[in-house]
């Protein structure tokens, strides 16, 4: 491929004082990729943050490294591929409750993410790789999903290096050396498919830039060929063995789980002209929300494009656009190439994510903003500084206005859901926490290692053995209280059937 072509502009001193200041720093980035570091290593925390996926995601991790198997919640069906809850599975090496020691393990993920993305900006934007480079590492989207145990990170740190890997078998000098570095990008491109089956698009994007190198004669055809079937064929095998075990499984699981083949085969649009126009507002939003400090929770209704956000985020996008155009004329790149493939499978896949399906190209599209602000010459790092500071602001009202004090309260109740869990445990039929906050029902699914059904009203519990709910509230028909583990009360089936 072509050499990255720096535009720094010269002589500096043409340059207003904040911007040759914002220059030296890009020169020296040590101090500043040291200083991003150091912003992750105070999130560092023994707190879990529930959601319904980082319950599958830890009880996967924990059956992998206790019974070297997976299982999610005791289901041999898990719904989601293995990759990371097999990063994280030394995790539970430390412990039954391993936060700690996980948050530490995606602090390492978020160091290793920083320095692939840093590598990737000096390549393709080097005047401003270290604005650049923050901005991805500063984004509220990144610090929500730091803090917690899903695979957005793991996702985004394996993807940027797979990239690296990809660029560099098309870089090689020899053929030889591309077999090589073939090999590896295919290992990663396999461990980057069973975290997300998106990562597969990555061979799509590959094979343009393979076919942008034999156009340019920077590799013969043949090796081109080759190379793109070894990088491609094995991540799409264990791709295709998973989701074969996984549908095999649900057949006869106890709890089937919804899997990603599900939601393409019903998705919430009527027809498929619905869904691709769904998707296409939904990844325009998430873009928007990434972009612009502030906004990262501001949507419209599901179908609507007649209102303020979409007023902003559709020129906004329509501009990135002309910017990724000058960087792949410029520079082609697996990264930049993989893009459109990458995000024609979520407007496919339209589903809502809170811009988290979306995040992990968030590099490129802040590429594509840097030769969008190419006309404005002298001002283009104090632009991204404004947007950085900007960001970084958010993100941090968000953790101390909202995260912390979340986390604390949850994490305040595992005595309690202890003393609920050991009165259960002996039972292994259905458990159903009623109008409790929804953590103490993923907290107490974490700690019996099973599901347990959510809901906001008792119903007569015909399909229970054991109910958690609020202490005082009206007893279920057929249940008495067992235990009062204050402010909750555990009742258990009067028949012990």
């Amino acid at each position: 491929m072509r050499p990255p072509v720096n535009r720094v502009h010269h002589p500096a001193s043409r340059h207003p004082a904040l911007e040759t200041w914002l220059a030296n720093c890009n020169r020296r980035p040590a101090p500043w990729l040291a200083a991003l570091a150091a912003l992750f290593a105070i999130q560092i925390s023994p707190w879990w943050y529930p959601t319904p996926d980082t319950v599958l995601y830890l009880s996967m991790a924990r059956s992998i490294a206790a019974a070297h198997h997976v299982a999610a919640l005791g289901n041999p069906q898990t719904g989601f591929p293995p990759g990371y809850p097999l990063l994280i599975s030394p995790a539970f090496l430390f412990g039954e409750r391993p936060f700690l020691a996980l948050s530490f393990i995606h602090w390492v993920m978020a160091v290793v993410l920083m320095a692939g993305v840093y590598r990737w900006f000096q390549q393709r934007c080097p005047a401003a790789a270290v604005l650049l480079t923050g901005l991805v590492m500063v984004n509220v989207s990144v610090w929500i999903h730091y803090r917690r145990a899903l695979s957005e990170l793991a996702f985004m740190t394996v993807l940027v290096w797979t990239v690296h890997a990809l660029n560099a078998v098309l870089e090689s000098e020899s053929t030889l050396i591309a077999f090589r570095r073939g090999l590896i990008a295919g290992a990663l491109l396999i461990l980057l498919s069973l975290i997300r089956e998106v990562g597969l698009v990555c061979s799509a994007g590959f094979a343009v830039a393979a076919f942008v190198a034999v156009r340019s004669s920077e590799i013969r055809r043949p090796v081109a060929v080759v190379v793109t079937l070894m990088v491609a064929i094995p991540a799409a095998l264990a791709v295709a063995a998973f989701l074969h075990h996984d549908v095999t499984m649900k057949a006869s699981s106890p709890v089937p789980m919804g899997t990603h083949v599900d939601g393409l085969m019903h998705p919430p649009a009527t027809t498929s002209a619905d869904r691709l126009i769904e998707g296409v507002r939904l990844r325009i939003t998430d873009a928007g929300q990434l972009l612009i400090p502030g906004m990262f929770n501001a949507y419209g209704k599901r179908g609507t494009w007649l209102d303020f956000n979409m007023a902003v985020y559709i020129p906004l996008i329509v501009m990135v656009a002309m910017g990724w155009w000058k960087l792949v004329l410029i520079q082609p790149d697996v990264f930049a190439l993989t893009l459109p493939f990458y995000l024609l499978a979520y407007i496919v896949w339209a589903f809502a994510g809170g811009s988290r399906y979306t995040l992990p190209v968030v590099p490129v599209v802040l590429a594509s903003v840097w030769y969008l602000l190419e006309p404005l010459q002298q001002r283009r790092l104090t632009v991204l500084a404004i947007l950085l500071v900007a960001h970084l602001g958010v993100s941090i009202g968000y953790w101390l206005a909202k995260d912390i004090p979340h986390g604390r309260e949850c994490n305040a109740q595992w005595r309690t859901v202890e003393r609920l869990a050991g009165a259960i445990r002996g039972d292994r039929r259905g458990v159903r926490a009623v109008n409790v906050p929804e953590c103490i029902g993923l907290m107490l699914a974490f700690s019996l290692d099973r599901p347990v059904q959510m809901t906001l009203n008792q119903r007569d519990g015909s399909d229970v053995r054991s109910i958690v709910m609020k202490d005082g509230e009206p007893a279920v028909r057929g249940f008495s209280v067992a235990l009062r583990a204050a402010p909750y009360a555990l009742l258990v089936r009067d028949d012990n059937r």
